[in-house]
């Protein structure tokens, strides 16, 4: 028997070798067993909360409390490696974890379940259910499907790598208005501000032909059905483009806001609040002769060309006759704009999102709203529908995707997309895929159904993706830098291609966060007045940049730095006095260290040849060290070089 008794123990965890043992208790202690020497190796408590689950990841230990997230501790419990700094979890608002192979889920008090990678901490997203439904949390051994099980007696089934992205097509620069796939759903059209138009291979990442439309910018994009032509929106004009080479094949000067395809025949909303019909044999738009009182904000059009929806800035809804192009019904203004509109395939409606951030639901035949969800802060900016009419995708200002239902305008799901927030969405005609157009310049593409994730080739490459990126992360927790890292990658014969090929986007991304982490820091220590806790953050920020970075002099000027405002003068020379050659950074550092410890005349010849090599040095991106030159100055006096 290991212990001596005391508090209910709620679970064990067994190490794979069989000679350790984890255990948490009613307190909410986390405790580690030598089974072997049959003895308590370490106890850990996290005041005002307790271990809600717990594994062993390698020989460390992976952990989940109510009040700090996740965390990773070493082998004996006494330093943290790693850590998940969630509000929310500060808040208590995460009460229920349980930790999957390639995943770690916690339940709300709502009953919604955030998805987390187990590997590198990154938030996947949130699935929404309802509270009794989710009482209990378990991963499949495979690690393919999460199953909750609630008060009901009912059994649900989510896979959370519906979350993963399955492609990210980067657009540097690039601020994107409007995507639309193109009916194979293998391309997306992107246009974007400054009347940019481009063609992408979701599939490869590659950009497979641009166009430049001067003098504004894009407004909306729709592909043709035979996906031959891409209509584009720009500021000025309605362009008809060739695919996939796009090259502008009609051009008709107009000032139209939306697009939508009724048919085969493109239709347009304009800002005098008309709906026009394009017939590009002809080259001309032509608009119906009642029109809307403001502008025109959203098109829907069906598959048959037989319906047209519209909305506009008012809240007005025209559901109209294609073929007479006359109104056949009129919804009355609601007094907030109607930001988009899809129509309901399964119930001859249509569907609308609003300014206020809701999404309605009306009756065509009869102009009544029939169902609308609840508002929101943030306006609904895009609206996809999935063919079969059950579900419906889209995003809003808050920056997330969302999931519904299409019956009772109830969430499915909420996607959070790490490292940005979504702008607009466009669902594939087949609806397997989803493109999210993120506010950093990247275009996501979702895999939206299960199934398709569990395809064989789809299923290696995403178990390759998590190999590489939990090889990289467990690498760097153990050798510190990025370059160890690389090598030791490089030297591994026993890695394959594909695996090798996968650390190198963790690896990328271990180097931004370095050069990330490095220019917070060095905001705060230009400042010469910012406090210690500053200082001291900043410290952790330049140790955190110089242990992913050391072979470069600027990390290890700016760690000297840190040190230096944080108080350790010495240190920070110490720091310095292994650098070989010269750099003004590190001289400029230096002579502040010196004049610290009240060496002046040291000081001023340090400050002297920083001085000079300034002006003739080349500076790494980012190096600026004209602040700490200036207060070199104010320190020094009169005889301070100049």
């Amino acid at each position: 028997m290991l212990g001596e008794g005391g508090s209910l123990i709620q679970s064990i965890e067994a190490h794979p070798s069989g000679n350790r043992v984890l255990t948490t208790d009613r307190e909410g202690a986390l405790r580690l067993w030598d089974l072997e020497r049959r003895e308590l190796v370490a106890t850990k408590r996290f005041p005002g909360g307790f271990v809600a689950a717990a594994t062993f990841e390698d020989d460390d230990v992976l952990l989940c409390t109510t009040t700090t997230g996740l965390q990773l501790w070493n082998a004996r419990l006494d330093q943290r490696l790693a850590a998940r700094e969630d509000p929310e979890a500060f808040a208590g608002l995460l009460v229920d974890w349980v930790i999957g192979p390639s995943h770690v889920a916690c339940r709300r008090p709502d009953g919604s379940i955030r998805i987390f990678d187990r590997h590198d901490f990154s938030d996947l997203g949130t699935l929404c259910t309802a509270p009794e439904d989710a009482a209990t949390l378990s991963f499949d051994p495979s690690g393919r499907w999460l199953a909750g099980a609630g008060k009901r007696g009912v059994v649900q089934l989510w896979n959370p790598e519906i979350l993963r992205a399955a492609y990210d097509v980067p657009l540097p620069d690039w601020k994107v208005t409007s995507l639309a796939f193109t009916p194979d759903a293998r391309r997306v059209v992107v246009g974007s501000t400054w009347g940019r138009v481009a063609l992408l291979d979701v599939e490869t990442g590659v950009t497979l032909a641009t166009l430049r439309i001067p003098r504004g910018a894009v407004h909306d994009v729709v592909v043709a059905p035979d996906g031959e032509r891409v209509y584009v929106v720009h500021e000025r004009a309605l362009h008809v483009v060739r695919l996939p080479a796009l090259e502008i094949e009609v051009s008709i000067e107009g000032r139209w806001r939306t697009a939508a395809m009724a048919g085969a025949t493109c239709l347009v909303g304009g800002e005098d609040g008309s709906v026009g019909w394009l017939d590009v044999a002809a080259k001309r738009v032509t608009a119906a002769e009642e029109r809307h009182a403001v502008p025109v904000t959203a098109l829907a059009g069906g598959a048959d060309g037989g319906r047209v929806v519209s909305g506009a800035e008012d809240g007005s809804l025209i559901v109209w006759d294609a073929e007479k192009r006359a109104p056949r019904r009129k919804l009355p203004a609601r007094g907030t704009a109607v930001t988009a509109l899809v129509l309901d395939a399964g119930r001859g409606g249509v569907l609308g999102g609003t300014a206020s951030g809701s999404i309605l639901r009306a009756n065509a035949a009869s102009g009544r709203s029939e169902r609308e969800s609840l508002a929101r802060d943030e306006a609904v900016l895009d609206l996809a529908a999935s063919s079969d009419g059950r579900r419906l995708f889209s995003c809003a200002g808050d920056g997330l995707l969302r999931v519904w239902d299409a019956e009772s305008l109830l969430e499915v799901a909420t996607l959070a997309q790490s490292g940005g927030r979504v702008d607009h969405v466009a669902l594939s005609a087949d609806g397997r895929r989803v493109a999210c157009a993120l506010d950093r310049g990247v275009v996501r593409v979702l895999e939206s159904r299960a199934s398709d994730l569990h395809v064989p080739v789809r299923t290696e490459w995403l178990a390759t993706e998590r190999r590489g990126k939990g090889l990289v992360t467990r690498l760097a927790r153990e050798l510190g830098s990025v370059r160890a890292v690389e090598e030791r990658i490089a030297r591994d014969a026993a890695l394959s291609p594909e695996l090798r090929n996968a650390t190198v986007e963790p690896l990328k991304a271990l180097r931004d966060e370095a050069r990330t982490v490095l220019r917070q820091s060095v905001r705060v220590l230009q400042q010469k007045d910012e406090g210690i806790a500053a200082y001291r953050g900043a410290l952790q920020q330049a140790e955190r940049a110089w242990r992913l970075e050391p072979e470069r002099p600027f990390h290890r000027d700016v760690l000297a730095l840190a040190t230096l405002r944080a108080g350790d003068a010495a240190r920070a020379l110490q720091l310095l006095e292994s650098e070989a050659g010269e750099r003004p950074g590190a001289l400029a550092v230096r002579a502040l260290g010196l004049a610290r410890l009240g060496r002046t005349e040291e000081a001023r010849a340090a400050a002297r040849r920083a001085r000079e090599l300034q002006r003739s040095t080349p500076k790494e991106k980012g190096e600026d060290w004209s602040a700490i030159t200036s207060e070199l100055d104010a320190l020094l006096g009169k005889d301070a070089p100049r």
